[in-house]
């Protein structure tokens, strides 16, 4: 058989599944808490842990709409974009470093792996 055996699939599937739901279930935690900081005044830690839309919002420049002496920004149509792509982006970098650590962690599932490819002589 040519390729990857099929129990290396299957563990690299569900580490990647695993790492996934845990990539959902960090960046929806953070994002709760984000807004559980901002709504009690902790602005600071508010942008810390949510920090891709901070990375994302500072980006793009902001309006002044105000004179210069008193300056009012207001947010424009790419700041709405850049608040829902901080989304999928704090997902897509969670889920890597969880399946970082996954994989790290695994030496045992490493063994098996291996004993199966010896199996297959690959």
């Amino acid at each position: 058989m040519n390729g990857i055996p099929l129990g290396v699939m299957k563990t690299r599937m569900l580490s990647i599944l695993v790492s996934l739901a845990i990539g959902i279930a960090v960046a929806a935690l953070l994002t709760v808490a984000a807004s559980a900081c901002s709504d009690l005044g902790a602005e600071l830690a508010a942008r810390i842990l949510s920090w891709p839309d901070t990375l994302l919002q500072s980006l793009v420049p902001p309006l002044n709409i105000g004179t210069t002496e008193r300056p009012f920004y207001e947010g424009t149509p790419l700041n709405i974009l850049a608040y829902f792509v901080s989304f999928p982006l704090s997902v897509g970098v969670y889920s890597v470093a969880a399946y970082v650590v996954i994989r790290k962690r695994r030496p045992a599932s490493r063994r098996i792996v291996r004993a199966i490819a010896k199996e297959d002589g690959i």
